[in-house]
Order: C-alpha cells, then structure tokens, then sequence
C-alpha cells in the first residue's frame, strides 16, 4: 500500500530508475519554477545564487548533490553561509530522502 509503487503516480510518470521528462522531488511532486531553473542553469550557479533556496535543492536529487559538491568545493565563508541557513530547518532536511545526504556531508566537512 501506501500508495507508493510503480504506476501510482496521478501524472503517470512511473517509479522506475530512469528519468521522465519532468523530474522530480522525493515526495513525487513536480519541482518547482525555480528547480527548473536550477536543472536548466545550476551548473553555473554559485553559493550566493542558491542562498534562501538551500532547503529546497537539498531536498531535491540533483541540488542535494549539488549543494554536497558545494561543501566540497568551498570552504570558510561560503559554508559557513549554506551551514547557517540549513541549521535553521535541519529537522526538515535529514528527515528528507535526498536532503539527508546533505547533512551527512555538512557532518564531514563542518
């Protein structure tokens, strides 16, 4: 039950491994204007374009992963900007699907 599995999804999208031409967060709702935004332009993004929109990547596939190359990469003041706006909604990211790689990762880099 539960409403999970493979055909589920109201929008048809399935549940297998591939990727359909929307993509989604773990909840299986499709993202957002600016998730789309982000999947379309991200890889060009920097801290400071993704500042007020850390809960929302982290808890996305790929802005999970991208904030965790983030953390990675940078060091001193940037993360210390992504640590101080994830800590105010923590409980929201590690509890999340994608969101808890990045805590993970903030875990090993702080």
């Amino acid at each position: 039950g539960g409403g999970r599995g493979r055909g589920s999804d109201p929008y048809g999208r399935g549940g297998g491994r591939g990727r359909g031409r929307e993509a989604q967060i773990a909840d299986n709702q499709p993202r957002s204007p600016y998730l789309e935004e982000f999947r379309l332009n991200g890889n060009k993004w920097t801290v400071d374009d993704v500042m007020g929109h850390l809960e929302e990547l982290a808890k996305d596939q790929d802005g999970s992963r991208f904030i965790q190359r983030l953390l990675e990469a940078n060091q001193g003041d940037d993360n210390t900007k992504i640590y101080d706006e994830l800590l105010e909604v923590l409980d929201n990211v590690m509890t999340d699907v994608f969101g808890n790689y990045v805590v993970q990762k903030m875990l090993d880099f702080g």
